[in-house]
């Protein structure tokens, strides 16, 4: 069996500074957030710290994947590691191995790429649809099976398919069995299903919704009433600031909704509770806006 690892280097440099950039630049975003006066100056500054942030577990990921990555030559099989993408090969099963440079036609590479992150899909005329484990763009080597083609990046390519070569001429006892694992990503599961995509859209606008007229209305109030008495009179005011208390509510209560509902999806593909909790979540925040406008219409 013959171990060859992609290379590691410039990927490492490329994903821990980038993380590092990330983390740095949401840091500040949200550091400017906490001493900004309220209005849009902090709103702004808030959804700058978001915008920063949300790229961090895909940027972890694909490090973590690029730290697993390997594949495993022989007399059996291929076996393909990216992170928690995993392909057993079948020695039969290997139509043809060679560098992706002495393809007639070019090879298409994922748009969304980086050192150290090339994976993804295209599509070839010749190979039919190609799917990347790699690493680097040069050195690319690329095996065909009747399903579909891999690109893969070790980081000897001549040794990896002298390897092969000899695997394969040796001839194999007990092949590999096919095997495939991908990793689960539920939202992302859930995103493909129309229905629960438009409950999921309803939540992010009325959160979105809530943050910014919360945030524009703010500059202008001093006091606000959170609510009435059991005789219809206005609560006693309290500080503005007290309004943000609705839209992080709001927000908590989304969260939690979308947690236990794919919980649910998780146990059953259109889980009925699923779609009842993703609408009583959506209905909860309108609700909010409502309440909302009944605040900032009698300050």
């Amino acid at each position: 069996m013959h171990h060859f690892e992609p290379p590691r280097r410039r990927g490492l440099l490329a994903h821990l500074g980038l993380l590092a950039g990330l983390l740095a630049a949401s840091a500040t975003f949200f550091s400017l957030a906490t001493r900004s006066a309220l209005g849009p100056g902090f709103v702004l500054l808030l959804l700058g710290a978001l915008a920063f942030a949300l790229p961090l577990p895909l940027v972890g990921y694909r490090l973590a994947a690029l730290l697993r990555g390997g594949y495993e030559v022989s007399r059996d099989g291929l076996r393909l590691q990216w992170g928690w993408r995993a392909e057993d090969i079948p020695i039969h099963a290997i139509l043809w191995a060679e560098l992706a440079e002495d393809l007639v036609q070019p090879l298409a590479l994922p748009r969304l790429r980086w050192p150290g992150a090339l994976v993804g899909s295209t599509h070839h005329p010749d190979a039919g649809e190609v799917e990347f484990m790699a690493a680097e763009t040069e050195g690319l080597i690329v095996v065909g099976t009747a399903e579909r083609t891999y690109a893969i990046s070790p980081a000897d390519p001549g040794a990896f398919l002298r390897a092969y070569q000899t695997e394969l001429e040796r001839g194999s006892l007990a092949p590999l069995k096919p095997w495939s694992a991908r990793p689960d990503f539920l939202l992302a599961e859930i995103w493909q299903i129309p229905r629960a995509r438009g409950f999921l859209v309803i939540l992010i606008l009325f959160n979105l919704l809530l943050f910014v007229w919360v945030g524009l209305a703010l500059p202008s109030l001093e006091t606000v009433s959170l609510g009435f008495t059991p005789g219809g009179q206005l609560e006693n005011p309290v500080p503005a600031a007290q309004l943000f208390l609705l839209p992080v509510v709001n927000l908590g209560l989304g969260l939690a909704s979308v947690l236990v509902a794919s919980a649910f999806h998780r146990q059953q593909t259109d889980h009925p509770l699923a779609y009842a909790l993703w609408g009583v979540a959506s209905l909860s925040s309108l609700l909010f806006v409502l309440v909302v406008y009944v605040i900032l219409f009698n300050a």
